[in-house]
């Protein structure tokens, strides 16, 4: 597999890309509308970047970081992640590139940040080598007082549900009353 999808702006699910995958009106790209060519542009994988190559008189638009580009028959150029590219001038049919290494990248980076945020609590004698929290005297942790304020947020909500069941009970007892 290429490592490249194309999300389409305009509904429908995620498109594998493979490489030398013809783009055009046909079911595989979900497109029907007649001012579109079958075989309208070319998707080409090469050295682990996407090309797109316009096959058809009528251009292809990008649209990325750099700017709004018209893509004619003849010329070509590489798609980087997060580009759009449409088949149509009026963005109707449009696809963004998504580089999968790079999703997956952003999620590689949180899991390390997540490591990190752990390691730095050991250092700070917050956890033990067993991962558990340690007991650290009162006025060393720095959310002292978090206990307190969680201690009354239940003792609210416990409140609260016993005034439902209450009103609960209150409203059978008229019920029953009225009949």
């Amino acid at each position: 597999m290429s490592g490249f999808v194309l999300r389409p702006l305009f509904g429908g699910s995620n498109i594998p890309v493979s490489s030398g995958d013809i783009i055009g009106r046909g079911e595989q790209y979900h497109v029907d509308d007649k001012r579109v060519s079958r075989q309208h542009a070319e998707l080409e994988v090469k050295d682990g970047k996407l090309i797109l190559k316009p096959l058809h008189t009528n251009p292809c638009f990008i649209r990325s970081e750099s700017g709004h580009v018209t893509l004619s028959r003849g010329e070509s150029k590489e798609l980087n992640h997060e580009d759009v590219f449409s088949l149509l001038p009026d963005d109707d049919l449009s696809y963004q590139v998504i580089n999968e290494k790079n999703e997956n990248v952003g999620l590689d980076m949180m899991v390390e940040e997540v490591d990190e945020i752990g390691k730095n609590e050991e250092k700070s004698g917050m956890l033990n080598n067993e991962g558990t929290e340690q007991q650290v005297p009162k006025g060393n942790k720095p959310d002292d007082g978090v206990d307190a304020k969680e201690s009354k947020v239940d003792e609210k909500l416990s409140e609260k549900e016993g005034d439902t069941e209450k009103s609960g009970e209150e409203s059978e007892k008229e019920e029953s009353e009225e009949v």
